[in-house]
């Protein structure tokens, strides 16, 4: 398997998120820090902009 066909199956799993939000609400770690980065549709943000060059 090529990085290629890695980073293209990687994209395939991002994108089945629908980055509705709804994982925010039963977050334990969400719950303490408030913080975007600790629910699901955080970090596949966070993932989708180091894979487009936006971020380090």
């Amino acid at each position: 398997m090529s990085i290629y066909s890695s980073l293209d199956s990687i994209q395939d799993e991002l994108n089945k998120c629908m980055k509705c939000g709804n994982c925010q609400e039963v977050c334990p770690i969400y719950k303490e820090n408030h913080r975007e980065v600790s629910v699901a549709r955080g970090k596949i943000s966070l993932v989708q902009m180091v894979m487009n060059g936006e971020a380090e």
